[in-house]
Order: C-alpha cells, then structure tokens, then sequence
C-alpha cells in the first residue's frame, strides 16, 4: 500500500477516534497497526457482524492502480482510555510556575554544579544559578578536591548569565563559588519553553569567532532512573551556541498529562 493510502487511513480513523475522546485536549493519538493473516472476507463479515460496535470494514483505493484493498479495523473501546474528571486540570501556565519553583528550591544560589571532562573530554562546566554558567579547563585533581582551579585564567568563558547578573563584575571571581550577595533568583515562567523538559535561554560574553554574545539553552529534565542533580549534556550545536541539559528530580512531581496513544488493529481481507 501506498503513502497516499495510509493518509487516507490515517484521516478516517481520525474522525472515528473522536467518538471515544472527551475533549479536544484528552483526545487520544491512534496507531495503525497493519497486521497480515489469510483473513478471508466470509470469515471478516461475520465477526463484524458478531460486534458491530467494535469492528469496521474499511475499503482504501489506490490512486495510482485503482485497485480497492479492504481491512477489518478492531476500534479500542473506551474504557481503554476513560479520563477522570475529579483531578484537578493543570493550565501550561501553571505547571511552568510549578517548574520554576522546584527549579528554584534544587539549588543553592552560593553554590555551583559542576561537570567534568565533557565537550570534547577536556572542558569543565560550571552552572551557577542565578549567576552565571562558564566553561574552563582544569586537572581532575582539582576537580576532585573542588577547588576548580583554572588551567588558563585568561580561558574561562561565559557560555550564559541569568538575568540581572550582567551588571556585576566578575573576572576577579570568575571560577569562585560565591553568588555575590545576590538575591535568590525567580526565573520568569513566561521565559520558558515545554518540550520534553522546561527550557530557556540565556545570553554569555562575546564570541570571538562570531562577534555576537554566547548563546545558551538550558534544558531542566528529570529521568526518574537518576536521583542525581547534575548536568547530563552540553553540545555545542553551532559556533558559540550550545544547549546544555539538567536533571532535576524534584520534576518528577509535577502532574503531567499523559499522552494516550491506542493500537487500532487492521487486517487485510483477501478474497
């Protein structure tokens, strides 16, 4: 069968699945699943016969052959995916306000995470929240004893800064674990992207490749394999723009819908 078959398909069971939705926001994601057995048609009449709420012949023409092939579709019923109505809904708003804060309360704002030997096996990471996050090189022996001390001073760059630490002067604390007195910062929920995580972006110093400041996203995950809080990747995905990814546990709280997603089962009728 071809493509223009199988969107053909896919847009009639589009239209039968909204008799089993409840909204347009709860409404499960079909999968066709084509399964080959000698199905014939004498033995698909009857079982379509035998259960007329569950069963569904299909007839989809080829337009490029003209020829008409025939399935026994086998419709989810709708206890597979029932919705429960006495929890609470959970605005996209909302949950980004909930993100923020167990962001907010996962680090110390005089304290930094650090990640060693990656970008290449050579670089250290440095994310400090609310303040700055930087890359240099060091020996693991400094890292071990968390003294964080730079190979070369003069390479210590600021992939990005949060929002209100630009004003400060740092290249005399450039690797130092201290926040400078700053307040405890509240990332703005309206500054987020959801996408498999709670993302935003930030802006570092200047690039001497490109002339335009570092640029960074900062992804917050959580892997409910991993109670570790740390940084699990960073790519430098162009010059000067890289995209970094953090694990954070307490995000496993929040209430996330799930996507429902239900097999419907066609078998082809041969005659």
């Amino acid at each position: 069968m071809n493509w223009s078959s199988f969107l053909i398909l896919t847009i009639a069971f589009w239209g039968l699945s909204g008799a089993y939705s409840t909204s347009e926001t709860e409404r499960p994601k079909n999968r066709i699943v084509f399964h080959e057995t000698n199905l014939t048609r004498a033995v698909a009449l009857e079982l379509l016969n035998s259960d007329k709420d569950h069963y569904e012949i299909l007839s989809i023409g080829d337009q490029e052959t003209n020829n008409i092939t025939s399935y026994l579709c086998n419709l989810p019923q709708q206890e597979q995916f029932e919705v429960n109505f006495h929890e609470p809904r959970t605005t996209l708003h909302d949950l980004k306000e909930q993100a923020v804060e167990l962001i907010a309360d996962t680090f110390d704002q005089d304290k930094c995470l650090y990640a060693f030997g990656i970008l290449g096996n050579y670089w250290t990471i440095g994310f400090c929240y609310g303040d700055k996050v930087m890359q240099f090189h060091e020996d693991i022996e400094d890292f071990l004893k968390a003294s964080h001390k730079p190979n070369h001073p003069n390479h210590v760059y600021m992939l990005g800064r949060f929002p209100g630490s630009e004003k400060f002067n740092l290249k005399e604390t450039r690797i130092s674990n201290q926040a400078i007195g700053q307040p405890k910062l509240k990332l703005d929920p309206r500054e987020f992207s959801v996408d498999e995580g709670y993302s935003h972006k930030l802006e570092g110093e200047i690039c001497d490749l490109t002339g335009q400041p570092r640029k960074l996203t900062v992804k917050y995950v959580c892997d409910s394999s991993n109670s570790r809080i740390e940084v699990l990747e960073i790519r430098e995905i162009k010059t000067c723009q890289y995209d970094m990814v953090l694990n954070i546990p307490s995000l496993c709280k929040l209430n996330v819908a799930k996507e429902h997603v239900v097999d419907i089962l066609c078998t082809q009728i041969f005659a």
